[in-house]
């Protein structure tokens, strides 16, 4: 198998990393850890920093939210793509068509 190139990084796994412990975190900062030192180009979206900060808040409470939501932001390694209506359009094709998640239909269009 090919090294990774780059990756769509979903909200899971900066919140495994905030949230919890255990093995699941760890690999989430590993994976994280990875995209900081080149190993592949990083890619989320404001739906990830959403829903961040809302899981956050739900569990840490809202400084917790916060910080969460900064730190996301001055990620210098992570890239931030664009979700607009021509996206969500054709992710719902995708849903439609494929049945898959619509999630998995907007990041396959994003990347």
């Amino acid at each position: 198998m090919g090294r990774l190139k780059s990756a769509y990084i979903d909200s899971n796994i900066f919140i495994y990393t905030i949230l919890y412990s255990g093995d699941v975190a760890e690999k989430s900062k590993e994976y994280l850890r990875r995209a900081s030192d080149g190993e592949f180009k990083a890619y989320t979206s404001s739906l990830t920093w959403d829903e961040i900060a809302y899981a956050v808040r739900k569990v840490a409470g809202v400084e917790e939210s916060i910080k969460a939501g900064k730190v996301l932001l001055r990620m210098p390694f992570i890239e931030f793509l664009d979700v607009d209506y021509s996206i969500c359009e054709n992710a719902q094709k995708l849903v439609e068509r494929y049945r898959i998640l619509p999630r998995d239909g907007s990041m396959r269009l994003l990347l």
